[in-house]
């Protein structure tokens, strides 16, 4: 999900990389996958709001 983001930034399609980014922090959650949704996270506080 955090290259998804990524993906979506480059294309410069921000509420679709939002959006991917909550996906991918929502499944990282419930995995118990904590470094994964703490770089997803640090992903998502740098989009523009």
């Amino acid at each position: 999900y955090y290259h998804g983001g990524q993906a979506f930034e480059k294309l410069g399609d921000l509420d679709g990389a939002r959006a991917f980014y909550e996906k991918g922090i929502e499944i990282t959650t419930r995995k118990g996958d904590g470094h994964t949704r703490a770089e997803i996270e640090a992903a998502l506080s740098l989009l523009p709001i």
